[in-house]
């Protein structure tokens, strides 16, 4: 039985639409729809994007052992089984968790070319930390769904790794506000 009907006209909200028929699974790509509201999938596939075309097709996926977890990690699978992509490895990691052995030996040994890390708080902030320690070589790209720009500055540095975050912003920005915005900021904190 559905859980929702969708009319042809509902479907013109959704950029793609993939039914997989033997688990009665609907996935929907949603990108006008998605700019509606704050989330981290609204973020994720333009950084798998821009990931894929940067760095390459290779990655590893580290996420929460809960429903949102889930849910992400099925999106960014997804999106390399469409996309001709490869994952390594798909590690789930108990809310709060602070080791991670199995994925950092496992990273270490796969070598992928980015890494998407959708753990949240202070799991995110370990993992991280750990990685940056134990990653040797050209810094390794991470896609973080759940860390905004404060906090990633308040990990401080973090020179193995390339953070990839996604900004959240409610509506669109006008692109004179933007020039403006960037010219005073070079003022006050660009010298010379």
């Amino acid at each position: 039985r559905p859980a929702l009907i969708l009319g042809m006209r509902d479907l013109r909200l959704f950029d793609r639409v993939a039914i997989d028929f033997a688990t009665r699974t609907v996935l929907f790509a949603f990108r006008q729809f998605a700019q509606a509201r704050s989330s981290p999938e609204q973020h994720l596939l333009p950084l798998l994007e821009y990931s894929f075309a940067k760095y390459g097709t290779h990655a590893a996926i580290v996420s929460p052992n809960d429903q949102l977890g889930w849910d992400l990690r099925t999106l960014t699978s997804s999106f390399f089984d469409t996309g001709g992509g490869a994952l390594s490895f798909n590690n789930f990691y108990r809310e709060g968790c602070q080791t991670f052995e199995y994925t950092l030996k496992s990273l270490l040994i796969t070598r992928p070319k980015f890494v998407v890390n959708h753990l949240m708080g202070n799991a995110s902030y370990a993992f991280l930390k750990e990685l940056n320690q134990r990653w040797k070589g050209k810094p390794i790209p991470v896609i973080c769904t759940h860390l905004s720009r404060s906090e990633s500055v308040a990990l401080g540095a973090l020179p193995n790794l390339v953070l990839l975050c996604g900004s959240n912003f409610f509506e669109q920005v006008n692109p004179m506000f933007s020039q403006r915005v960037y010219r005073d900021f070079a003022k006050v904190y660009v010298s010379g």
